[in-house]
């Protein structure tokens, strides 16, 4: 029997299938000899990254999950990053995405991770590589333990859009825990929802810390400046920074000064916020400027009218 090219190519696909292209891809390397990794369809394994700084964008359309019992992404050592545009995140028992114990940062734009534990565990970031940054600018997190756990190092943490959700029924599960370092959290938008057993929907941990509401969000529990009830030694502090109407900025103004910082709460823009184990109160609340009414741009126009009539006579008077 004759050998033709296409026989050995049909025996070989029949013998050799070839899978289907992962759905989290390596497209690249990055300058430190990790991965460049899109993520863009279902994928049932998770992904684990190298030892080196990886690089990982999830877009819109993916679904990752994985079957074993480990968080769903772990990206390891090296200061990676993640940044989240749309797709789910899945995991069973564990922790949706893991950021290891470097200088990580991930970026969740959209999607929505549904999560067994953690939303986000940043690991153990230590102080001199400068902490882990997460921001939530709109992805859904709904979790069985913390929505984002910072852990130890000096972490950032912002939130501006999107929304965390915690399910499970144990205490000292937050919305947002910061717990060991020196952490900044920045809470301009979006909502905090947990359940009655947790605690708080914002820890600030351990450390010297410091949460700032810089925007309208909705937190149905408190902002807790120590995980541990009482003074740890350190000093947390407080921001209010948000922009407020003229006639009702000084009344916010004057009643956060006069507030206790270890235990409290106000009313602004329609939304209440409560604290407690705060060990300083900052107050940089602006004033919005006030609507012009159109009567009054009326009122303008006329004026600048008849001074501009004015001039032109009396010009003319002067011609004369």
């Amino acid at each position: 029997m004759q050998i033709t090219f296409k026989r050995v190519a049909l025996v070989a696909v029949t013998l050799c299938p070839i899978s289907a292209a992962a759905t989290c891809d390596v497209t690249g390397a990055t300058p430190e000899g990790g991965q460049v990794v899109i993520c863009a369809g279902s994928e049932p394994n998770g992904f684990v990254g190298t030892l080196f700084r990886d690089r990982l964008s999830i877009f819109p359309g993916a679904f990752i999950d994985r079957a074993i019992a480990e968080d769903t992404i772990q990206l390891g050592a090296g200061n990676d990053s993640l940044t989240m545009a749309g797709g789910e995140v899945s995991s069973l028992e564990n922790d949706c995405i893991g950021l290891g114990d470097d200088a990580d940062t991930a970026v969740l734009l959209g999607g929505t991770l549904l999560c067994g534990d953690d939303g986000v565990d940043a690991g153990d970031a230590s102080t001199v590589a400068g902490g882990n940054q997460i921001e939530l600018r709109g992805a859904t997190i709904v979790s069985d333990g913390d929505g984002i756990d910072a852990n130890e190092g000096d972490d950032t943490i912002i939130m501006s859009a999107g929304s965390i959700t915690v399910t499970g029924g144990r205490f000292r599960d937050y919305g947002i825990a910061a717990e060991g370092g020196n952490d900044s959290i920045v809470l301009s938008g979006g909502s905090i929802t947990v359940p009655a057993t947790s605690g708080a929907a914002v820890s600030a941990g351990n450390g010297s810390d410091r949460v700032d509401i810089a925007g309208p969000i909705a937190l149905n529990s408190i902002i807790n400046g120590d995980e541990e009830s009482g003074d740890d030694g350190s000093t947390d502090t407080l921001r209010f920074s948000l922009t407020v109407p003229g006639p009702q900025a000084d009344l916010v103004r004057q009643a956060l000064n006069a507030a206790s910082s270890a235990a409290g709460s106000v009313d602004i823009n329609g939304r209440t916020y409560r604290w407690q184990n705060f060990e300083r109160i900052e107050v940089a609340i602006s004033d919005a400027a006030a609507p012009v009414p159109i009567n009054s741009i009326e009122s303008l126009l006329v004026l600048l009218l008849l001074c501009g009539f004015l001039g032109v006579h009396h010009i003319g008077r002067q011609k004369a």
